[in-house]
C-alpha cells in the first residue's frame, strides 16, 4: 500500500520551483492590550497570572507594553496570546527592552496551549556575573548559556524562535542588528501537539523577592509554507525529493495533516500545497 501511495504522490508533483509568500498570523504592536486575545498566564508551569503593573506607554517612536512584576519564585507573571497556530515552519519574533536586571525582566515563550510542552528564552541575571546569560527551557529541561557580550538595560533586543521541521534556532540580536547569541535545538514536531501559542512573561527561580521591569514593542509570528521541507523559502525539486524520502521512512516530517500518522492523506496534502505554491 505504501508503494502505491508513494507512486501516486510522486505522479502528482511537478518539478517546478514556486515562489512562496509567508503569512503573518500575529503582528502585535501594542497600541493597546486586547483582553480578548491577551490573557493572564495561568495555564503553564509556574505561571501565576498577570504582572503587578501593566501599561501601554510611548518610548521614543514606539508604542510599548510595559510590564512590571514583583516576584517571589519560582514563578512567572505575564500574558498569553489565546488564538493558536501551527508551527511546522514558523518565525516567531519578540521585541524587548530590559529595564531592570532582577532575574528575568523579559521572557518570550512558545507553548502548547495546555502548558505541558513549551520553549522559553529569557535574559537571566546572576549575582556574580551580571546580565550575561540566556535561559532556555524545552518541555521542562532548562539550560543557561553565556551570550557573546553583556546585556544592557534601556536597549532594544529581538528574541527570535526560528522553528523548522527538524530543529528550532533561538537567537538574540541587539538594536544595531548584531547577533548577541544563537543556538540550535533538535525539534521533532510530530512528538508534540500541532497547535501552539506565544506569551510575554517575567519570572524568577529564586525564593527571595525580585523585581522585573521590561518593555515589549512587537510580537510577530510568520508562518512559512509547510511544503517547504528544506526551509529555504521556495518550493523546489529538493522539497519534493525530501518529502518522498521522509514519507517512505514514515518520518514525522511527512505528517502534513498533523494527525500523528503518515498516510496517503499526507501525500495528497503535500501535493496540493506544492501545486498551489503555498500562498
Amino acid at each position: 500500500m505504501r508503494r502505491i501511495a508513494w507512486w501516486l504522490a510522486a505522479a502528482g508533483f511537478p518539478f517546478v520551483a514556486w515562489a512562496q509568500t509567508p503569512r503573518v498570523v500575529i503582528d502585535e504592536s501594542f497600541v493597546r492590550l486586547d483582553p480578548s486575545v491577551w490573557v493572564p498566564a495561568t495555564n503553564g508551569p509556574l505561571q501565576s497570572g498577570a504582572p503587578t503593573s501593566t501599561s501601554i506607554q510611548r518610548l521614543g517612536d514606539r508604542s510599548v507594553l510595559m510590564l512590571e512584576s514583583e516576584l517571589a519564585g519560582p514563578m512567572r507573571l505575564g500574558y498569553l496570546w489565546t488564538p493558536t497556530f501551527r508551527v511546522r515552519s514558523t518565525l516567531v519574533e519578540f521585541g524587548v527592552m530590559p529595564l531592570s536586571l532582577d532575574e528575568s525582566p523579559a521572557e518570550a515563550i512558545l507553548m502548547f496551549p495546555f502548558g505541558d510542552v513549551y520553549m522559553a528564552m529569557a535574559l537571566h541575571a546572576t549575582p556574580d556575573q551580571g546580565p550575561v546569560w540566556v535561559r532556555v527551557e524545552v518541555a521542562g529541561w532548562a539550560g543557561i548559556f553565556p551570550t557573546a557580550q553583556p546585556w544592557t538595560t534601556n536597549r532594544w533586543y529581538t528574541y527570535v524562535m526560528d522553528v523548522g521541521q527538524r530543529r528550532v534556532r533561538l537567537a538574540v540580536s541587539d538594536d544595531s542588528g548584531t547577533r548577541v547569541w544563537a543556538m540550535d535545538f533538535p525539534w521533532e514536531l510530530c512528538e508534540y501537539a500541532p497547535e501552539w501559542t506565544v506569551g510575554v512573561l517575567q519570572g524568577t527561580a529564586r525564593s527571595e523577592r525580585a523585581r522585573a521591569l521590561a518593555a515589549f514593542d512587537r510580537v510577530r509570528v510568520t508562518q512559512r509554507c509547510g511544503a517547504d521541507i528544506d526551509g529555504d523559502g521556495a518550493l523546489t525539486a529538493l522539497d519534493f525529493t525530501r518529502f518522498l524520502q521522509e514519507y517512505a521512512l514514515n518520518d514525522c516530517s511527512a505528517d502534513m495533516t498533523d494527525d500523528a500518522h503518515v498516510d496517503i492523506r499526507d501525500a495528497i496534502t503535500f501535493s496540493s500545497a506544492f501545486a498551489a505554491g503555498c500562498p
